[in-house]
C-alpha cells in the first residue's frame, strides 16, 4: 500500500515539474511580443536542473505513510523440533470372548454335547427344582418332556395326576414314580439308566428302546399297557395282577429277566424275548398268555402249571429249561 502511494506521488511531482519547466522556457528564451526579453527565474531553473536522484522537497502532507508497512523477514525458517508422536494405538484390555463355563449350573451334555451358549443357558420351565444338582424334577401334570441332555425325575400320586405322556427320550437318566392311579399316558425312557416304578398306576406303554439299562417294577394292579425293553440290560418284575398288557425284550438286549411269579401276573398279553439270554419265570397262577423265546440265543422258561404255552429257541431240540443246553438263568 505504501509503494502505491509513493508511485502516485512521484507522478504528481513530475507533472508539476514539467509544467514549471514549460513556464521557465517561455520566460528564458522567448522574447515578448513587444518589449525586451523577460528575466528568467533562476529559482525555478534551479529546481528543474536538479539531479534526478536528489531528494524531493515535498510538502509534509504528500509524504507517503510508510511506517505501517511491516518489514519483511527474509531469514530462513528454523527447522521444526522433533516432537514425539502420540500413541494412537494404546494398549487396551481385550474383551473376554471366552467366558468361564459354570459346570455347577449346566446340565450334563446329551449325546451330541449341544448345550447352546454357556452363559445363555437357563433352567427350563418344566423343571420345578431350578435344576439343582443338574437334575430336572419335572412337573408332569399335563404331560412333560425331559430337556435335552438332562437327568430327569418325576413323581405322580393320585387318580388323574400326570395325564399326558412322560417323555425322557431327549434326556439321559430317567426316574419315574407313579402311584394311586396316576400316569395314564405313555412313559418313554432316555439314553441312560431308566427306572420306572408303578403302584396301581401306569395305564400307557412303557418303552426302554434306547436306554443303557432298564428296570421296571409293576406293583399290585399296575402296568396295564405294554412293556418294551431293548436296552442291554432289562429287568422287569410284575407283582399281583400286574403286567397284563404284554412284555417284549428286543434283540438289542443282552440279558432280559422277566419275573411273573406273583398270582395273576402276566395273565394276558404274553411274554416274548429275543435277547441273547432270556429268563422267564412264572408261578402257579400266572402267565396265562403265550411265552416265546424262539429268537433268543439262550432261554429259560419256568412255568409249573399245565397251561403254559411256550416256544423255545429253534436250536434247542430238548426244549427250554435248566436241564437243556439252552437253559440259563442268573
Amino acid at each position: 500500500m505504501g509503494v502505491r502511494w509513493g508511485f502516485i506521488t512521484a507522478l504528481l511531482v513530475v507533472g508539476a515539474a514539467l509544467a514549471l519547466w514549460g513556464c521557465a522556457f517561455d520566460g528564458a528564451g522567448v522574447p515578448a511580443a513587444d518589449g525586451p526579453p523577460t528575466k528568467p527565474d533562476k529559482g525555478i531553473d534551479a529546481r528543474v536542473d536538479a539531479p534526478l536522484d536528489a531528494p524531493l522537497d515535498l510538502p509534509p502532507d504528500l509524504t507517503p505513510d510508510l511506517h505501517h508497512d511491516a518489514p519483511v523477514d527474509t531469514a530462513p525458517e528454523a527447522p521444526l523440533p522433533d516432537l514425539p508422536l502420540p500413541d494412537l494405538t494404546p494398549d487396551l484390555p481385550l474383551p473376554d470372548l471366552m467366558p468361564d463355563l459354570k459346570p455347577d449350573t449346566l446340565p450334563d451334555a446329551g449325546p451330541d454335547g449341544d448345550l447352546g451358549p454357556p452363559d445363555a443357558w437357563v433352567c427350563p420351565k418344566v423343571c420345578t427344582n431350578n435344576c439343582a444338582g443338574n437334575v430336572c424334577a419335572m412337573d408332569c401334570s399335563l404331560g412333560c418332556t425331559c430337556p435335552k441332555g438332562m437327568v430327569c425325575t418325576t413323581s405322580c400320586n393320585g387318580l388323574g395326576k400326570c395325564l399326558g405322556p412322560i417323555d425322557c427320550s431327549a434326556g439321559t437318566d430317567c426316574t419315574v414314580n407313579c402311584s394311586g392311579g396316576a400316569c395314564s399316558g405313555d412313559i418313554t425312557c432316555g439314553t441312560g439308566k431308566c427306572e420306572v416304578t408303578c403302584d396301581g398306576s401306569c395305564g400307557g406303554a412303557i418303552t426302554c428302546a434306547k436306554a443303557s439299562s432298564c428296570a421296571v417294577k409293576c406293583k399290585t394292579l399296575a402296568c396295564s399297557g405294554p412293556i418294551l425293553c431293548n436296552a442291554p440290560d432289562c429287568d422287569i418284575k410284575c407283582e399281583t395282577g400286574s403286567c397284563n398288557g404284554g412284555i417284549s425284550c428286543g434283540p438289542a438286549a443282552s440279558t432280559c429277566k422277566i419275573d411273573c411269579t406273583a398270582a395273576g401276573a402276566c395273565a394276558a398279553g404274553g411274554v416274548t424275548c429275543a435277547a441273547s439270554a432270556c429268563c422267564i419265570l412264572c408261578g402257579n397262577l400266572s402267565c396265562g398268555g403265550a411265552l416265546s423265546c424262539k429268537d433268543a440265543t439262550q432261554c429259560l422258561i419256568s412255568c409249573p402249571h399245565a397251561f403254559c404255552n411256550t416256544t423255545c429257541p429253534t436250536n434247542c431240540s430238548t426244549g427250554c429249561g435248566a436241564a437243556s443246553t439252552c437253559g440259563s438263568c442268573w
